[in-house]
């Protein structure tokens, strides 16, 4: 029974590392506005320079890349637009709109990843990011 669940635990191992996720958490982070995945950098700035984004009004807000593909690029959020016209390779320019209902412990959540080959990950990341 032991080496059974020896080889599951090397098997799921071995399964995460072929196809290439590297998850860390803001827990894991010192910046919660920073990710890094060795050369790869995404920061979130508020454009307000402030550390939290405003509930119930609009949020302007830049990701800055460094090494990271932008056509590869997925993200997700609640109240998410990208302002196209104002995207370049390494900075993209976004508006949020936050509510109420769609926060989690009080913090809004960004989904961001990155495809490498074909459907698998080369990286994902969760912004929570301060809302007042």
């Amino acid at each position: 029974m032991r080496d059974k669940k020896l080889k599951i635990v090397l098997l799921l191992f071995l399964i995460t590392l072929c196809f290439g996720f590297t998850i860390k958490s803001n827990s894991e982070q010192e910046n919660i506005f920073e990710f890094s995945n060795g050369k790869q950098k995404v920061k979130f700035e508020i454009a307000s320079g402030k550390e939290y984004l405003k509930l119930n009004q609009t949020n302007k807000v830049y990701l800055h890349l460094e090494n990271v593909n932008i056509e590869k690029l997925n993200m997700s959020g609640h109240g998410l637009k990208m302002v196209h016209e104002k995207n370049t390779k390494n900075k993209l320019t976004l508006e949020i709109n936050t509510s109420k209902e769609f926060l989690e412990d009080g913090k809004w959540r960004m989904i961001i990843s990155e495809m490498c080959c074909e459907d698998s990950l080369a990286w994902y990341h969760k912004f929570l990011i301060p809302t007042k």
